[in-house]
C-alpha cells in the first residue's frame, strides 16, 4: 500500500504524522484477488461503419490503427516513446500543410496515438471535412500515411520535429512550479502502480531545481 500526498505544505511532518495516524495500521489483504489479462482479438481485413446526423454542421472521417501497449520500464521504451511523438508530430504537420491549400481535400486533419484499453491502443487519424467530401478526405489521408509508409520523412521535417518537441520539454521544466498538485499525484500513481519509467523521470524533473 502507498499514500500520496502533495502539496505546498507549511509543515511536512504533520502531513507525515496524519498519514501514519490514519494508514499506519493497515494491512495488505492477505489473499488479494488476482487480475485477469483479457487479450483484444485481431482483425486482418478493415472494419468500417457510417452514420447520418442530421443535426450534423458538418462532415468527418476518422480512421484507427490497432496496436499493442508497452510499458515504459527502460531507457529504450522511453526513446521508442519520444520517436513516436516525433512522428505524430511530423505526421500532423503534413496534415496541415495539406489543410492550407488552396482547395484542400478536409478542413483540418490529426493524429494520436492513444490507450483504448490496457493492453492495446490505437493511432487514431480523425478531419473534419465539407460535405459530400468524407472519400476525398479518407482518400488523402490514407496516400499520406502510405507515401510515409514508404519514404519516410525528410531531415528537415525531423529537425523542425525534433525543436517543437525540444520547446515543449523546456516550457514544461520552466513552468513545473506551475504543475497542480493533482497531476503531481498521478505521476507518482503511475510508478507505484504500473513502474512507469517516464513518470519518474517527469518526477524527477518537477524535482530538481
Amino acid at each position: 500500500m502507498a499514500v500520496v500526498a502533495v502539496g505546498d505544505f507549511s509543515d511536512t511532518k504533520v502531513v507525515v504524522d496524519l498519514i501514519k495516524e490514519h494508514f499506519g495500521q493497515k494491512c495488505s489483504v492477505p489473499n488479494p484477488p488476482h487480475i485477469s489479462s483479457f487479450s483484444v482479438p485481431v482483425h486482418d481485413e478493415p472494419f468500417f461503419s457510417y452514420f447520418v446526423e442530421s443535426e450534423a454542421t458538418g462532415s468527418a472521417v476518422m480512421i484507427g490503427y490497432k496496436m499493442p501497449v508497452h510499458d515504459l520500464k527502460t531507457v529504450q521504451d522511453y526513446r521508442d516513446m519520444l520517436a513516436e511523438s516525433m512522428f505524430m508530430y511530423a505526421l500532423n504537420q503534413r496534415f496541415f500543410k495539406l489543410s492550407r491549400r488552396k482547395d484542400p481535400p478536409y478542413f483540418s486533419c490529426s493524429a494520436v496515438a492513444d490507450v483504448l484499453v490496457r493492453p492495446l491502443k490505437a493511432c487514431i487519424i480523425t478531419s473534419a471535412c465539407k460535405e459530400k467530401g468524407t472519400l476525398e478526405a479518407l482518400e488523402s489521408m490514407l496516400v499520406e500515411v502510405a507515401r510515409v509508409r514508404l519514404h519516410g520523412f525528410s531531415e528537415h521535417e525531423i529537425s523542425i520535429v525534433r525543436a517543437l518537441l525540444m520547446a515543449e520539454i523546456e516550457s514544461a521544466y520552466l513552468e513545473r512550479d506551475q504543475m497542480q498538485s493533482s497531476n503531481l499525484r498521478d505521476e507518482y500513481l503511475q510508478v507505484y502502480c504500473n513502474c512507469n519509467f517516464l513518470c519518474l523521470i517527469c518526477l524527477l524533473m518537477y524535482a530538481t531545481k
